[in-house]
């Protein structure tokens, strides 16, 4: 097997190494805010941000203590990729995560082969994790993905292990996945909590009271040596353990409420007004979503039959109890509690911790599938997992075409001249911009940003003062519900137009000055 490991493993790194040059943009807003994190641990400015791009929790001004929406660990990779090779620049940033990305096909054959004892099945879930479908085109970047589903990989295997004999070490493992699992995603909490009430139910069955309370506290342990130093953290800086303002989130009714200046009005009251027929369907929509996201992706259709039969042969199991539960709090979550940013990605990307589970699953369920078929058993599953392997590949090349990168370095490119432009054109030190991606701004320009609020000018104002923004960047094509985008500053002193051009989509972009006569 350790040819095989070998194997896979340099094909995945491979292909890591390709798409640094593929995909060498990110194009969303995650993975340039995980590497702007990453640049400011580099220059030593800690975990500070000098961009705002929610306003769920506001700060008074910038800088702020950092990550209390998205969580640090890509930033500490990104920052490690830095420090590793003496260079901010985004290339450094992610050879961390091609290496981890590489790291997820070798140990899902492990894993396989740790589990069943079956060299087919082993050679195609590292064969299906080498091509990932759909997850390829971001496990290179300043991300989460793979760093998930390398923690898939650990709880699977520390959950075998438990299967087979109850040992601490083990169930602190799985208390230290749970928290690399929640400094990578707030939602690890959840996995944290359904560890310790199924592993608890496990125990109790078998062993009694007393057991169950010494694995829980194993358990917390294991979190709290990996989670705890960031708690103490946010104690210190925040002065509470997790960020203020996460609830809000419950209340939101779009999206872009995410940017609602100030965010006092993001209540029941405000949540329950749209009544309960729009709340009805939006959690449908975004359910639909994210069945579609189960189908297209993670089982990409081909990969259907293999793991729900899987999924039954292996019903009575721990670690298929455990994921299947995992699995639905997931969707439940971020279909009902969470709609608009499941339907976003959210789902997406939270699954990445189950997809080698689901590879695991595939890879066993085809393999009896095809030996109940007659005949030339070897031939067929052979055969099928070929189809498969080539389909899922497809599945990964349209991914990567459909990333659009010359859009997105065209974008890039825009950003670049805006910085340059407003440095160029003020007497200020540190200006700071408006815009509709601040992360995203800072990462390209080094220059703090802010995001645009979207209840009115007002608003807009408002949030300019308290963060001096005294530039507002503003996209034509962002702003559809304006017919004629001069009106957005007609009949205002608080506004000049200072510059405008025509960006790399042909749409213009304007610059406005001054956005509040008292702003510094």
């Amino acid at each position: 097997m350790k040819r095989l490991y070998l194997i896979l493993f340099i094909a995945a790194l491979v292909t890591g190494i390709g798409l640094l040059f593929i995909l060498p943009l990110p194009g969303y807003m995650d993975a340039e805010y995980y590497y702007a994190g990453g640049r400011q641990l580099y220059n030593g400015e800690g975990f500070s941000e000098f961009y705002i791009w929610n306003y769920l929790n506001p700060p008074e001004s910038l800088p702020f203590p950092s990550h209390q929406y998205w969580m640090p660990m890509a930033s500490l990779l990104a920052y490690l990729g830095m420090l590793t090779f003496q260079s901010s620049g985004l290339l450094a940033a992610r050879i961390p995560f091609v290496l981890l990305m590489a790291l997820v096909p070798p140990l899902t054959a492990a894993v396989t082969w740790a589990c069943y004892r079956n060299t087919k099945t082993t050679i195609l879930s590292g064969s299906l994790a080498v091509v990932s479908g759909f997850y390829l085109r971001f496990l290179t970047h300043t991300d989460t993905f793979a760093i998930l589903m390398l923690c898939g990989l650990g709880l699977i295997y520390f959950l075998q292990k438990l299967a087979n004999k109850m040992e601490w070490k083990y169930l602190a493992g799985i208390g230290g996945i749970c928290g690399i699992l929640y400094l990578s995603r707030a939602e690890g909490i959840i996995w944290l909590v359904l560890a310790l009430i199924f592993l608890g139910i496990q125990i109790w069955q078998k062993n009694g009271t007393t057991k169950v309370i010494t694995s829980i506290l194993l358990v917390i342990a294991g979190y709290l040596v990996v989670a705890g130093p960031w708690l103490i953290h946010n104690l210190t800086s925040l002065g509470r353990l997790t960020p203020s303002g996460g609830l809000r989130g419950l209340w939101l009714t779009s999206y872009n409420d995410l940017f609602i200046f100030p965010p006092g009005s993001l209540n029941f009251s405000h949540w329950v007004k749209q009544g309960w027929a729009i709340i009805f369907l939006d959690r449908v929509k975004a359910a639909g979503i994210n069945v579609l996201t189960v189908f297209g992706i993670h089982t990409m259709i081909i990969l259907l039959p293999g793991i729900l039969y899987g999924f039954w042969q292996t019903r009575k199991q721990a670690i298929t109890k455990f994921f299947s539960i995992g699995y639905i709090l997931l969707f439940v979550a971020m279909s009902v509690f969470f709609p608009y940013a499941g339907n976003r990605g959210g789902f997406l990307h939270a699954c990445a911790f189950i997809q080698p589970f689901l590879w695991i699953m595939a890879a066993n369920g085809i393999l009896s599938i095809t030996e109940r078929l007659p005949q030339n058993r070897n031939f067929r599953f052979e055969r099928f997992s070929l189809g498969i392997a080539l389909i899922s590949l497809i599945v990964s090349v349209f991914g990567i075409i459909s990333t659009g990168q010359k859009s997105i370095a065209g974008i890039n490119e825009d950003t670049k001249y805006i910085g340059n432009w407003i440095l160029a054109n003020t007497g200020e030190k540190t200006p700071v911009v408006m815009t509709n991606n601040a992360p995203g701004f800072f990462a390209v320009t080094s220059v703090p940003a802010v995001m645009i609020p979207v209840n009115g000018i007002q608003a807009i104002f408002k949030a300019a003062d308290q963060y001096h923004a005294n530039y507002l960047v503003i996209r034509e094509e962002l702003i559809p519900e304006i017919n004629q985008i001069e009106k957005f500053w007609a009949g205002t002193d608080n506004l000049a137009l200072v510059h405008e051009f025509t960006s790399s989509t042909g749409r213009k972009i304007f610059i406005l000055k001054n956005i509040l006569g008292n702003s510094k």
